[in-house]
């Protein structure tokens, strides 16, 4: 799940989904994520009628394009990343010690030392970095291998023939469709006639607990358009997994598995209609060169600043990234950390990922393709969260 605030403020936070289907991936003592945990084969994904079908979709064509647009460029930025590391296998053992370093060897190690270095989270205890890095790459590659979205080419999506085939096939949850608005409707109450509750048509099941949940809260601010939070936060991201028992709020226990028929439904990614009113406003530009500009001239973040300008960065691009991997195809992760004495609190924002440095939480590998990508495009990013753009010819004296 992913927080926005309101169109002059950019800045975005992840929180939690309340319910999470089944464990995260194992922790062995520390936290300790291993590829035994990745599930296998190929994620596929495709469009709910909310991004694209006419009177349905806020922005017609061009919305359901800068969807597209920013799965793929999270995909690419996966695969970037991945080539990257392959490259600073080596070199980030090598550059510690050594400060007698090129310019190129200076930005690898400081970006080293951010996100992939020792902290109080490690990857598996005191392992070297090429077991750090190597494990790291197995996520980022399958995110970068995501397959979709299916149906595109008769404009069908998941009315597609070549989704419906999916949906047929047991390992369907392991895919996930993408909603550019919550697809709420209302069913009776099982056990109070009279009474309704609110039913998530994607994942088909009853909402036993509306005031508790994102989806509702984010279905009324989408009705109203405005927002329940005076500061005007609103959720812009939720990630629903299929239910082991569908209307049963209860976990299945001892698997994180759906039962039966509930196999074939596919998770779902809904975005706020108010992040992408952000993004069409900014004649959906996804790729987010304005917002780095804009980050790199900002002034250094004072000490008890929580947001930095590498955050104002994450956009649209950057929160569908974040979502791939709390779906159950990707590890379904949740927003941690899941250290003793941690809450969610400290899950979100460079601050808290540069900090704890832990590497089962959707926000870190956001964070971690972002560095790769913004140091290879000579954009040195700062603990404190600033960018220094290397590129730039220096200022005349």
């Amino acid at each position: 799940m992913r927080l926005g605030r309101l169109a002059l403020v950019l800045w975005s936070t992840t929180l939690v989904q309340t319910t999470p289907l089944g464990n995260p991936p194992k922790i062995d003592g520390e936290h300790n994520l291993t590829s035994r945990d990745l599930p296998t084969g190929t994620v596929r994904w495709t469009l709910h009628k909310t991004c694209y079908q006419q009177g349905l979709a806020e922005g017609g064509d061009e919305l359901r394009d800068a969807v597209i647009k920013s799965v793929n460029a999270a995909k690419d930025r996966s695969k970037l990343a991945v080539d990257t590391l392959n490259v600073w296998r080596d070199k980030c053992h090598s550059v510690f010690g050594n400060d007698r370093l090129k310019p190129e060897e200076q930005r690898v190690k400081k970006a080293c030392q951010l996100l992939l270095g020792d902290s109080k989270y490690t990857l598996l205890g005191k392992t070297a970095w090429k077991d750090k890095i190597d494990i790291v790459k197995v996520w980022l590659e399958a995110a970068s291998k995501i397959d979709g979205p299916k149906g595109q080419t008769n404009n069908e999506f998941e009315n597609s023939k070549e989704w419906q085939d999916l949906a047929a096939q047991d390992d369907h949850w392991l895919n996930f469709i993408i909603y550019c608005a919550p697809d709420l409707g209302e069913r009776n109450h099982p056990s109070r006639p009279g009474q309704k509750l609110p039913y998530d048509n994607g994942q088909l099941r009853l909402i036993r607990e509306p005031d508790l949940s994102a989806l509702v809260k984010m279905n009324k601010e989408y009705e109203a358009k405005a927002f329940e939070d005076s500061e005007g936060k609103f959720t812009a991201a939720i990630t629903e997994l299929s239910k082991a028992t569908g209307d049963d709020e209860t976990e299945n226990s001892g698997t994180h598995i759906p039962k039966g028929d509930r196999k074939k439904i596919p998770c779902s990614i809904t975005i706020h209609p108010h992040m992408l009113r952000q993004t069409r406003d900014r004649e959906f530009n996804i790729k987010g060169e304005d917002d780095i500009k804009a980050a790199i001239k900002m002034d250094k973040p004072k000490k008890e600043d929580k947001f930095t300008p590498i955050d104002k960065v994450v956009g649209l691009t950057e929160t569908i990234h974040h979502e791939f991997f709390h779906t159950p195809g990707l590890g379904r992760m949740t927003d941690g950390p899941l250290g003793p004495g941690l809450g969610n609190s400290e899950a979100y924002d460079w601050k808290n990922i540069v900090k704890n440095k832990d590497p089962t939480m959707p926000e870190y590998f956001m964070f971690l393709a972002l560095l790769v990508d913004l140091t290879n495009k000579d954009i040195v990013v700062n603990e404190d969260g600033s960018l220094m753009d290397k590129s730039a010819p220096a200022s005349a004296s």
